[in-house]
């Protein structure tokens, strides 16, 4: 009896994760890095599902250093992409729209100009009407303040008048103490006198100055009856003066006072009379504003002009850069290469994206941006390329 031998080949079935991982990871490198991060997910997958893991290794070697490549260039060629050079010209022509306020055209008070600038000769001759009123009211007002300022200074001049009669005739009524002048003193006991003027008592002693001008205190009791009867006379006469004094003192500092008062009210109310509105000056000044504002108008339109010039100049020179961008340029940019270098074969970038500075070394990215989409970044640290990139050359 025969054997019959049969071969059987089994095909394992494809692994679509794996398969998917490669080919997202290999447009990836089309993409600046994009397209490898779902390619090194599909590919992680694939490793572990069922089916062949060649496929999937190959994903995860092409997929994971475009995944890096993508996080250090990629999102700053991506953010760059989606900016809009039109930014640029619209803060430009906003910084030269800030216009000058028109009243601060004039600075001479009383006058104001109109808060709309007149164009013709109607809209002049209402505006210095209108001004005209405005200024005859204030004019009104201030002269009734002058008149009320003048009737007080005159007032004030009549009262220093009588203030300064009162002051003479208080000074005449000024208490005057008694005078004392030399008088022999006798003891109660005995012959003993001595000449001398009183000076002052406590009640109890007195002081004596003799004519040797020596000053001697004296019980009061060792002297006569005479000599206590004056004591105590001088004694009452000297209270009585010194009340009399204080009271005339106060009455005098109240006139000093009223009359200090009054000559202040006087310099206060010293100043000139209002000025009538002069509608020469007022013509003058507001048709003076409107040449100065429509010379301020025709600077603003210039600089905007000028603003819109340079916008279209960095819009060109932009454009003119985008052509010089090609493959060819692009591959005669090397490493190591400075950045004048590299702008002497490419042209300027279109903008900075980033820069740092850590330990005395300088690190700069710029980009270029080319044809439609393309658009490229290099690295220089301290003037010198490192790395560069691009994208749709």
């Amino acid at each position: 009896m025969a054997n019959t031998q049969r071969t059987v080949i089994v095909k394992s079935a494809p692994n679509g994760l794996a398969l998917a991982g490669l080919i997202f990871s290999v447009l990836g490198w089309f993409t600046c890095g994009l397209l490898c991060i779902p390619g090194a997910f599909f590919s992680l997958l694939g490793l572990f599902s069922k089916g062949p893991k060649g496929t999937a290794v190959a994903g995860l070697i092409v997929g994971f250093p475009g995944v890096a490549f993508f996080m250090i260039f990629g999102l700053g060629i991506i953010g760059a992409l989606l900016g809009t050079g039109s930014a640029n010209q619209q803060a430009n022509l906003e910084a030269v729209k800030q216009r000058p306020s028109t009243s601060d055209l004039t600075q001479n008070e009383p006058l104001r100009t109109p808060d709309v600038l007149p164009d013709s000769t109607e809209e002049l001759s209402v505006a210095i009407d209108s001004e005209m009123r405005r200024l005859t009211e204030k004019y009104k007002r201030e002269l009734a303040e002058y008149e009320v300022l003048q009737k007080e200074r005159s007032n004030a001049l009549e009262l220093i008048e009588q203030t300064n009669a009162l002051i003479d005739k208080h000074q005449l009524d000024r208490p005057r103490l008694v005078d004392y002048y030399p008088r022999n003193w006798k003891a109660a006991a005995g012959d003993y006198t001595t000449k001398a003027e009183f000076v002052s008592t406590d009640g109890i002693s007195v002081s004596l100055r003799k004519t040797d001008l020596q000053i001697v205190t004296v019980p009061i009791a060792k002297l006569s009856k005479d000599d206590q009867d004056y004591i105590a006379k001088s004694k009452s006469d000297r209270e009585a003066f010194e009340v009399d004094e204080t009271s005339w003192q106060t009455e005098n500092n109240r006139l000093k006072k009223l009359l200090a008062d009054s000559m202040l009210i006087v310099e206060s109310a010293t100043s000139m009379p209002p000025n009538m509105p002069d509608l020469d000056e007022i013509t003058r000044k507001i048709k003076s504003a409107k040449d100065a504002a429509a010379t301020e108008n025709e600077r603003i339109v210039k600089l905007e002009q000028q603003a819109l010039d340079n916008a279209k100049k960095e819009a060109a020179e932009r454009e003119a850069n985008r052509v010089r961008l090609t493959k060819v340029t692009w591959a005669n940019v090397r490493e190591g290469m400075t950045y004048n270098e590299v702008i002497a074969i490419i042209g300027p970038p279109s903008e900075e994206l980033s820069s740092s500075e850590i330990g005395g070394i300088r690190t700069v990215m710029y980009k270029w941006d080319g044809v439609f989409l393309a658009n490229a970044n290099a690295m220089f640290q301290n003037g010198k390329l490192i790395t560069k990139a691009q994208y749709g050359l």
